[in-house]
């Protein structure tokens, strides 16, 4: 029941609806009630604006086709006032051709105004040609940039990597799109997509990773092998003169990242290379010294998995050099062609990396020989990437389908839930709260409960005549006999032990994958109708990017005899929200040779998601029962509660 399904969607249309606000600027309304975010798009064709308002307003956008010979803030100040129901804090301005240099003077003047309600989330910029860009400072609320540039126009890509380049330094996120000749940016199908990452904080949590000096029992092994690293990386420069490191572009194809002598990162296109991020300037707005050398050795690349995405991230070796200090860093390329940067917080520069040679790190940690010894003689640090405490949201037994366990992280500890089946083959789930201590998740001292409602009550209670107890052990791998018999091979496993319904269970658990990484938008977790609607939850696992990755939710809820039960639905993760049809799930019988669940459709669960990764919003329809009246429950676009933390938080 937890395998992935593609599942193909279909994006309704309708007809553009204007309101008159003032003559030279309609606002075109969006589908979606309610206060939402706006797309001005700068003086426009009238086909450009029939054709992108159209898809935007299906996803939820205001839209306005601005037609403004010198846009500003006050300029912009007063469209905004002609309409109450655009969200002045989430707004973007689009712009092609000689409009795109003031798009981006005017978001540099709302950056530097005192105070102001608008707040720019994105740029979407065309670029036709030569275009000579402002000094951009640095800030934490820049835009993100979308840019566009005609593939085969030289000055338009160059003119949009050097605008790139100003705007990665400046603290921006950006994404560059090379497009066909006379092709609309407001066409492509990335533009929506894109969009709906502007609600997204991004999470670059490397800086939390872990980070120790290492003297231990592989050290000579180790050091050996970074020391033979080193001196290939040595030769390979001395022959060559220069070497780079082979990055994927955003076509799909591979490209070669080199460094230049002012250590910025070029990409190389045939006999040309242009810029893709300037590290120096970069790292001299992080730590204030403009005064530095900045050594930078992309041939010393080692590609490593992000441990929530799964995704590449190429981490490049770096030392920089000031008054002020010197510091050990990686840069880190992320796919999207942004980077992050880990501090290694040591002065002494990184000579070798090496991915490390445990199969169970399965790319999350790796390896750093250091040019000088330190304090207590040794050269090697770790770097581990992977998350201190376990993976949260769904585990599973994949020889026990049909059974699962959902971890979560709560204030002061952690929730499980344990989905599974009473004697008779129907539906039960049962709660756990404690903490996870030395890779233990021990309970309070209520152990696993049954929570029943009184069809006469509002909130159920635990039903102490089916109470339980969970242990999970986080500590095991796969040499652990359990895991062993079912050859499991997961990067992170556990032992689930636990009683109930008058029988023992001992399992090896592995959290449920997701293949296509974990979604900025992150909805992923445990939610609740709020404390005027309690004793029922979802939990949501969702993966990917909005509109191509993939979402399942599972509701606990009671059916009409007070009996805890759960609903599982799975399907595509659209532009904000999705449709899923829910199901029941039973057994024929719980010792049954064929213990294979199986389906009955209960209805639709219909949710709406909006917000970004520290702030998510989620709204919950559902009128679930279908031909078994007894689990009838339903609900209107119902505002959700978090209970469980984020991975933002």
């Amino acid at each position: 029941m937890l395998r992935r399904a593609h599942i193909a969607w279909i994006l309704l249309l309708t007809a553009v609806v204007p309101i008159a606000v003032r003559a030279e600027a309609q606002w075109l309304v969006p589908d979606l009630p309610g206060m939402r975010p706006g797309v001005i798009r700068i003086d426009a064709s009238e086909d450009a604006t029939a054709v992108g308002s159209t898809q935007l307003r299906a996803r939820g956008w205001w839209y306005l086709n601005w037609r403004e010979q010198t846009p500003s803030q006050g300029a912009l100040e007063r469209v905004l006032a002609g309409n109450a129901q655009v969200d002045r804090s989430h707004l973007v301005l689009m712009a092609a051709g000689a409009k795109a240099r003031a798009a981006v003077v005017l978001a540099l003047q709302l950056e530097q105004a005192p105070a102001t309600a608008v707040r720019l989330r994105g740029l979407v910029l065309r670029i036709d040609g030569e275009i000579e860009w402002p000094q951009l400072p640095v800030s934490a609320e820049w835009p993100a940039l979308l840019l566009g540039y005609e593939a085969g126009d030289a000055l338009s890509r160059q003119s949009a990597f050097a605008l790139a380049g100003r705007a990665r330094a400046a603290g921006a996120a950006v994404w560059l799109l090379p497009l066909a000749e006379s092709a609309d940016l407001a066409n492509e199908a990335l533009l929506p997509d894109w969009l709906a990452t502007l609600e997204i904080v991004r999470a670059r949590r490397f800086e939390d990773a872990l980070v120790r000096a290492y003297a231990g029992p592989h050290s000579a092994a180790l050091e050996s092998a970074l020391s033979e690293r080193a001196q290939q990386l040595r030769a390979k420069r001395a022959s060559a003169g220069s070497a780079g490191a082979q990055v994927f572009d955003l076509d799909g194809s591979v490209t070669e990242l080199l460094v230049d002598a002012q250590a910025r990162l070029l990409r190389r296109h045939g006999l040309s290379a242009e810029l893709e991020f300037d590290a120096n300037a970069a790292l001299n707005a992080i730590y204030g010294d403009a005064g530095s050398l900045l050594d930078v050795d992309v041939a010393a690349a080692v590609p490593l998995l992000h441990p929530e995405t799964g995704g590449e991230v190429l981490a490049i070796p770096a030392h920089r050099s000031a008054v002020s200090g010197a510091h050990s860093v990686l840069l880190l390329r992320h796919g999207d062609g942004n980077y992050g940067l880990l501090d290694l917080g040591d002065t002494r520069a990184v000579e070798a990396l090496m991915a490390s040679p445990d199969a169970r790190d399965h790319g999350h940690a790796w390896w750093a020989r250091m040019a000088e010894a330190d304090a207590r003689g040794s050269r090697l640090l770790r770097i581990e990437l992977q998350p201190v405490h376990p993976r949260r949201g769904l585990w599973w037994d994949p020889s026990h389908p049909g059974h699962a366990l959902d971890l979560q992280p709560v204030a002061g500890g952690h929730s499980a839930v344990f989905a599974t089946y009473d004697a008779a083959g129907a539906s039960r789930w049962y709660l756990a709260s404690g903490r996870i201590e030395r890779g233990q998740f021990a309970t309070t001292i209520d152990g696993l409960q049954l929570m029943r409602r009184d069809p006469a009550l509002s909130a159920p209670k635990a039903d102490r005549a089916h109470a339980g107890s969970i242990r999970v052990d986080f500590s095991v791998d796969a040499s652990h006999p359990v895991c062993r018999a079912r050859q499991a091979a997961a990067a992170q496993l556990a032992l689930l032990s636990v009683q109930h319904a008058g029988r023992a269970e001992r399992w090896c658990i592995e959290p449920v994958a997701l293949p296509a990484g974990v979604p900025d938008q992150d909805v992923n977790g445990v939610w609740y109708g709020g404390s005027g609607d309690s004793g029922w939850g979802l939990s949501v696992l969702s993966s990917g990017a909005s509109g191509r990755g993939l979402i399942s939710a599972m509701l606990y809820f009671h059916d009409d005899a007070g009996w805890p039960r759960w609903a599982m639905g799975a399907g595509a993760n659209g532009i904000g929200g999705a449709t899923l049809t829910m199901h029941d799930y039973s057994l024929a019988c719980r010792d049954c040779a064929d213990a294979s669940p199986r389906a009955q459709a209960l209805g639709e669960l219909r949710l709406r998601i909006g917000g970004w990764c520290g702030a998510p919003e989620l709204r919950a329809s559902f009128e679930l029962g279908g031909a078994d009246a007894s689990l009838a429950f339903q609900r209107q676009d119902m505002p959700l509660q978090r209970l469980s933390q984020s991975r933002c938080d």
